[in-house]
């Protein structure tokens, strides 16, 4: 979920596909539906136990209102604990770096997971971040 939102807000096509696609198919091996816009949009209930805390920080993180990440980071610590909020600050810290790299090298999602994630990465926007082109051109 962290990983997933970040790579989102730094708008890395080959990132977010992968955290998503592998989110969709860690739910269907735990045979749980869960809500793959819900790793995207903290509104949304994913099904994800702490879900949305998690990717309020993760968001949090990726932006730029310090009193925000704050605010969330305290949420975090308060109803999953501190050990889970620094696991999520470490993911959201490596993702922020590895979302800059995949974008600057052009770096492309491999062929066998483009049809397979078609449908959700249509339906949650990932198809218009600028680095798309890496791969759908």
């Amino acid at each position: 979920m962290v990983a997933s939102k970040v790579s989102d807000r730094n708008q890395c096509f080959y990132w977010t596909t992968w955290h998503t696609y592998l989110l969709r198919e860690s739910s269907k091996a735990a045979k749980i539906d869960y809500i793959l816009a819900g790793a995207i949009d903290p509104s949304i209930y994913s099904g994800v136990e702490h879900g949305c805390e998690l990717v309020t920080f993760a968001s949090a993180v990726a932006g730029s209102d310090r009193a925000t990440l704050y605010a969330a980071r305290r949420v975090l610590r308060e109803r999953i604990g501190a050990p889970v909020a620094v696991t999520a600050s470490l993911i959201a810290a490596n993702f922020s770096m590895l979302d800059r790299v995949a974008n600057a090298i052009c770096i492309s999602v491999d062929a066998m997971i483009i049809k397979p994630s078609a449908e959700f990465r249509a339906q949650l926007g990932i198809n218009n971040y600028p680095s798309a082109v890496n791969t759908l051109r």
